[in-house]
């Protein structure tokens, strides 16, 4: 499906020129430009190029080209593209619902929709109400896959980590392009945590703007937020994206296992509750959910455990 802003159409410009413009034909007025007929001999540039290169008399101007383009309406100045243009690839698949521009113009007053494309499910109340996109697939250490049926793939981080994390300073990309398990490095509380999908595939691109922007991750992990875009093959080799995906969990499935995730971090915090007590803390236990932004409390060694206990990818 290809992105509901991208548009065609026709565009004419002038090889006669010094300035190279695409007028497109439906501002055109056939009656008053000269390109189309004979007069094209009475135009200035037409003149000094025919003067150059003599030749027979023509039914049209020699000089004038057509050619079919895109464009995006998401953005102004509006900017054509060649129908071929390999940097529209995104626009003309499913991938487009990554684009920022998109993002942004389709559901800009809804981030959680935002990020789905679709109206969330319905709140969880023993997984906090944590967005889980149905389309997408999830890997035990919170990282999710989505597989558009044209082969494009993205990959980012779910929103039971960000809720955990709260804010993420920086985000390096370890993997870059090429045949890797995608991996980035967040850096959290001055702590470096090395997150790694756990299935290769081919990477084309990482998302650059989260290094000026890293809050995005946090603010929009199932859209804006995405980390790496990639295929399921490369030269005719299929990626490990294809094995059975016993590996990664969709549906309801996904569901049960992120209810079991909630449990055992809550678990886990009270567990740091009972131990700080014991060290001479006077703490209150109100038995409830772990909080957000959990990883703002602990320190270095503590934030290191849970990291390692539900974020490490386990890979063969």
């Amino acid at each position: 499906m290809k992105c509901p802003f991208l548009r065609e159409t026709t565009v004419g410009s002038c090889e006669a020129s010094p300035f190279r413009k695409m007028i497109p034909r439906s501002v055109i007025q056939e009656d008053e430009q000269k390109c189309s007929s004979p007069a094209y001999v009475n135009c200035p540039a037409a003149k000094a190029q025919l003067q150059a290169h003599p030749g027979p008399p023509a039914p049209r101007c020699p000089f004038f080209r057509e050619s079919l383009v895109q464009h995006c309406t998401a953005i102004s100045p509006t900017k054509f593209i060649p129908y071929n243009d390999d940097l529209l690839s995104r626009c003309n698949s499913d991938a487009h619902r990554y684009c920022q521009l998109y993002l942004q113009r389709s559901h800009p007053e809804c981030p959680e929709r935002r990020s789905d494309g679709a109206s969330k499910r319905p709140a969880d109340p023993a997984a906090q109400a944590i967005p889980l996109p149905e389309r997408l697939a999830y890997a035990r250490n919170h990282m999710w896959l989505d597989v558009s049926e044209d082969g494009s793939c993205h990959v980012g981080v779910d929103a039971f980590l960000t809720r955990v994390l709260g804010a993420v300073e920086r985000e390096s990309f370890v993997s870059e392009k090429g045949f890797h398990r995608p991996a980035v490095v967040l850096r959290v509380g001055g702590v470096d945590l090395l997150l790694t999908f756990p299935l290769r595939m081919n990477i084309t691109q990482c998302n650059t703007l989260l290094r000026s922007k890293p809050e995005r991750l946090v603010e929009d992990p199932y859209g804006a937020g995405w980390l790496f875009e990639g295929t399921a093959s490369e030269n005719g080799r299929e990626t490990s994206i294809n094995e059975p995906q016993s590996r990664l969990l969709r549906g309801e499935s996904a569901a049960a296992w992120m209810r079991e995730e909630a449990e055992r971090m809550t678990e886990f915090v009270h567990g740091l509750l009972t131990q700080r007590c014991h060290q001479g803390e006077k703490l209150v236990a109100d038995g409830g959910c772990f909080s957000s932004e959990l990883a703002q409390y602990l320190n270095h060694e503590e934030l290191l455990t849970l990291f390692n206990l539900f974020f490490v990818s386990r890979v063969g």
